[in-house]
């Protein structure tokens, strides 16, 4: 029995794969969305678009790009009154989320900024820590 090569076939199962690996691992389905889901989803949505006049939608957020030093202090405390998101102040009430270790801190910072925010390199957790040490 001969067997026939399909360069195309080929191809289409090798890009399958890599696409599959490379979903499975981040993005939406990676630990990292696991943490934002169970801790952000409820207000901020499940894609980061807010919830109306209550929540601010993360996509154009100021602390994911401009203000990265003070997102896991806002994180921790939460937020208690007017806060600037892209074009628009809301007054909000979010939890603070204390318990979060700083592995999880910096995974969740990290998620957010890649996902809503220009991306760049990651934050390390040591400078995670330092931002969580300068807190008010």
């Amino acid at each position: 029995m001969k067997t026939e090569h399909r360069p195309g076939r080929l191809k289409a199962l090798l890009f399958s794969g890599a696409a599959f690996i490379l979903l499975s691992g981040c993005g939406d389905n990676g630990p990292d969305s696991a943490l934002y889901q169970k801790k952000c989803a409820s207000c901020h949505g499940r894609t980061g678009e807010g919830m109306r006049a209550l929540y601010p939608p993360l996509k154009g957020s100021l602390y994911l790009d401009g203000k990265m030093d003070e997102l896991p202090c806002l994180i921790r405390a939460g937020v208690r009154g007017a806060i600037v998101t892209g074009k628009k102040t809301k007054n909000v009430r979010m939890p603070g989320f204390p318990e979060l270790s700083i592995d999880e801190m910096s995974s969740l910072v990290n998620y957010l900024r890649q996902r809503w925010g220009k991306g760049g390199a990651a934050v390390s957790e040591q400078t995670v820590g330092q931002w969580l040490g300068s807190c008010p």
